[in-house]
């Protein structure tokens, strides 16, 4: 270690005066751990030289706080910094007074190389401001790190790092300040202690990935120290801009000149010429009518709406919600894929249960130093104000049919285009519209065709698909939801809608749980499945689409949070009789529990933390029967589960008698619980399919006459279910029977299989009562077609009519079998099944279909 102190030395032991400055501005500055640890782990292995990529006393003892607090090396040298003021008055004088008197004997590196002699870490500024320039510094400090690491065995380890002030993205834009005070990442002086004061709350810091300087000279062992330190420079500007991505995505431009450069791009004024020859209008009248579209399609973000509408989402997610469950890791997923932005722009994939997902993701990226992406929005939510403000927020709206528009067609397929080709993030509903029965809806090709046609047309080379499933412990719009599913009008969205859902102020609606799955590269995809590229007729196209987009929709489900509501109903509603003893229900709820476990679904936070208490007597549990496991795991999480059934009091009736509780559904609130029950049941549909088969059965079958009877049943909810495509029939359930194996539910012989926990058998068999029950009265109404053909609204009243008389008369005994949704499907099915024909007609100005 180095005994003579650099004035450029990062400070060991700051006075007093500074410890209490530093630790006031930057306070709110954070390191994540897992970025911290990678330092630490390279430091233990070689010498660490951190590298910045613009000179900033401000930024190098804000990284001297940062590395203090997470014990990471100081710096001993830094190039063109001077810290002597920091460390005492009298050293400052010292310094000044002796740099009068005395000729600097400095060498050419400013005496880097002694530093790196004595085992010191060290920084490098890469760019150094002057006055209205700024310049590279000298590839001197470069050259003299190579010459080293060529002397030593240990290698040298290259840490780029940065902080962003401002939180906003670079604008594309030079103005006069840009020129005379520097742009956002290289700001002189003036402008960078401006942005600290505005911004020091919302300042973002990145440790990049470590650069292995030895393993970087082994693969260009014959080039120069000059040669490599020019082009070890370049790679580390190339590192410093993919980590300022995983921030602030790319500079954005200005709206209209976007809009010009998509409207002046020579394919989509050919296309447009084409569309005008067909209709039979002139090319000024077809772009006149093109630029309309684009102004009532395109976004049009300012950043500083955004951040003040995030301070209104404080303020709904924690009064309102009681927060939104995620982890660090799920966030850092999206931040590193933002990295490899350039060369695959990010397209995130949500699943969508309600009006409030618009604005999850957004909060969430904006609470975690991270861009929000560009949505895509329902011309439903266009309407002054609400659009006017999402539009400033990053939205863009689509209408939700383009049939006819041929122009309005390709003009929102060249603005989608434009997003990704100029990198920002875009969101997308893959479901197109709200799920209103808590299932995930089956994927809507259209935005997806899109995007596939843009790699396949070489508007871009490739795509990184982030699944990602957002779950709610009550939903707002459950009301108008179980409105809609008992036969009312969906009701448009308008300023009265606005003003009244200023009402959930008054409520709570407890967690919403949020999951990443890891980006899926549209390039690795394919070459999974054994392909190169997208198909190039348009038949094998669309089936490349479909593949990907249930392959999608499979990944968002497998990410979906289980929380203590969703057990609640799946238990309640599974069960044969009126009410549910306490006891009862909290087995029950330990048996699912048990089995997602098993399965490696994902339970909540909440209902995990409680079960990592349970870890100090893991053997013992381990030994234990099924049932008494169930039953401490259901003891384990009664406190959540009394939380869940306040939550959802409107629907579940607490009966107190003779010092026990039961829980009673009543019948009007069956079909309101369902939306809870609904996730967990597309998860467990697998299982949910084996228990049924087996029990449907009554005795031991062979595999093939449970293969027949399965894939039928699998075949007949398709509509319903979101299943797996990545591997064949027979192995998904050979898969999925192993947990159920493992627990007791189900056995094999050499005579084949059969239930053997009958209990649980029918628990999870009952969890498809209903939708059994809505398919046959679907089939029987549809019956009545077959004389006369049917309105397709009327067909559904009837159904429904007919439901609920079969309910009364006890042919059925779920209520929720006359859901709207649910009756859709099967008629659905029935179509996909040649039985039914669905035909269009027109009645005056006005589309209706009739079966």
């Amino acid at each position: 270690m180095n005994k003579n102190i650099d004035s450029s030395a990062m400070l060991t032991n700051p006075p007093t005066w500074w410890q209490k400055i530093s630790g006031r501005f930057f306070k709110h500055l954070h390191l994540d751990q897992h970025s911290a640890q990678k330092v630490k782990d390279v430091a233990d292995l070689g010498q660490i030289v951190y590298i910045m990529r613009a000179k900033s006393v401000l930024d190098y003892l804000a990284f001297n706080q940062l590395f203090l607090e997470n014990e990471l090396p100081l710096a001993k040298f830094a190039n063109g910094v001077n810290l002597n003021l920091f460390r005492g008055f009298k050293i400052w004088i010292t310094d000044i007074v002796r740099s009068l008197f005395q000729k600097s004997d400095s060498t050419a590196d400013g005496g880097l190389a002694t530093h790196l002699a004595y085992g010191d870490s060290a920084l490098i500024f890469l760019r150094e401001r002057q006055w209205i320039s700024a310049k590279r510094t000298s590839p001197i400090f470069f050259e003299t790190i190579i010459a080293y690491q060529r002397k030593i065995e240990t290698p040298i380890f290259l840490v780029p790092q940065l902080i962003h002030w401002p939180p906003a993205p670079p604008s594309k834009q030079r103005t006069l300040l840009d020129i005379l005070f520097g742009n956002v990442e290289e700001s002189g002086r003036i402008r960078k202690i401006i942005h600290f004061i505005r911004y020091a709350k919302n300042a973002s810091v990145r440790l990049g990935d470590p650069i292995n300087l030895q393993e970087f000279l082994s693969q260009h062992a014959d080039w120069s120290d000059v040669r490599s330190a020019r082009h070890l420079r370049r790679l580390l500007f190339v590192h410093l801009h993919r980590e300022a991505l995983s921030i602030h995505g790319p500079p954005i431009k200005a709206v209209e000149q976007l809009k010009d450069e998509m409207l002046d791009r020579k394919g989509f004024q050919s296309e447009l010429a084409q569309i005008a020859q067909d209709q039979k209008i002139s090319n000024t009248e077809a772009l006149v009518e093109a630029r309309e579209y684009l102004n009532e399609i395109a976004a049009k973000p300012v950043f500083s709406v955004l951040m003040l509408v995030a301070k209104f989402l404080d303020i709904l997610f924690f009064r309102v919600f009681e927060g939104v469950e995620t982890n660090e890791q799920d966030i850092q997923k999206v931040k590193d894929a933002a990295k490899n932005s350039r060369n695959a722009p990010l397209v995130l994939v949500p699943s969508h249960k309600s009006h409030v997902d618009y604005l999850v993701v957004s909060w969430l990226f904006l609470r975690n130093d991270f861009i929000p992406a560009h949505v895509a929005a329902g011309a439903n939510l266009s309407f002054f104000p609400l659009g006017s403000l999402l539009r400033r927020c990053g939205a863009f709206f689509l209408r939700r049919s383009f049939s006819g528009l041929d122009i309005y067609k390709l003009v929102f397929k060249h603005y989608l285009w434009k997003l990704v080709r100029e990198g920002y993030p875009v969101e997308f509903f893959i479901e197109g519209g709200r799920s209103r029965t808590g299932k995930l809806l089956m994927p809507k090709m259209g935005m997806m065709s899109m995007l596939l046609e843009g790699v396949r047309r070489g508007e871009f080379k490739d795509l990184q698909f982030i699944p990602i499933n957002l779950s709610y412990e009550r939903v707002v719009e459950t009301a108008s939801y179980k409105k809609e599913l008992t036969g009312g009008e969906k009701e448009a969205e308008s300023v009265k809608g606005v003003v009244n859902a200023s009402k959930v102020f008054r409520s709570r609606y407890g967690r919403i749980y949020t999951h990443f799955e890891s980006p899926v590269f549209l390039s690795d995809y394919l070459k999974s499945r054994g392909k190169t590229q997208l198909g190039s007729d348009e038949k094998s196209f669309r089936e490349d689409t479909q593949k990907l987009s249930f392959f999608l929709m499979h990944k968002i489900q497998e990410a979906t949070v289980v929380p203590p509501s969703a057990l609640i109903g799946m238990v309640l509603l599974s069960h044969e009789r009126r009410g549910m003893s306490e006891e009862l229900l909290l087995k029950q709820m330990g048996f699912l529990i048990d089995l997602c476990l098993r399965r490696k679904s994902r339970l909540s936070k909440s209902i995990l933390l409680s079960l990592s208490e349970m870890k100090e007597n893991e053997t013992e549990v381990a030994n234990e029967s099924q049932s008494s496991r169930y039953e401490k795991f259901g003891k384990t999480i009664q406190t959540l589960m009394d939380e869940a059934v306040n939550l959802l009091k409107k629907l579940i009736q607490t009966i107190e008698r003779n010092q026990r509780t039961i829980y009673v559904v009543s019948e009007k609130s069956r079909i309101e619980l369902d939306y809870y029950r609904s996730p967990i049941v597309g998860i467990l549909a697998p299982e949910i399919i084996i228990c049924a088969t087996l029990v449907s059965f009554d005795r031991v079958v062979t595999w093939e006459e449970f293969a027949k009877r399965s894939r039928w049943l699998s075949e007949l909810f398709k509509l319903e279910f979101i299943y797996r495509n990545d591997q064949p029939f027979d192995q998904i359930m050979l898969d999925a029977m192993q947990p159920l194996c493992e627990m007791g539910v189900i056995d094999k012989s050499d005579q084949g299989w059969q239930v053997k926990d009958i209990e649980h058998a029918q628990m999870l068999s009952g969890a498809l009562r209903h939708l059994i029950e809505s398919y046959w009265i679907a089939g029987t109404t549809l019956l009545k077609t077959e004389i006369e053909a049917l309105d397709t609204k009327v067909w559904l009243n009837y159904a429904r009519e007919q439901a609920e008389l079969s309910y009364l008369e006890g042919e059925l005994l779920r209520t929720e079998a006359s859901a709207t949704v649910t009756l859709s499907n099967a008629a659905q099915w029935f179509i996909t099944q040649g039985l039914v024909i669905e035909e269009s007609f027109v009645e005056g100005k006005k589309k209706s279909k009739k079966y």
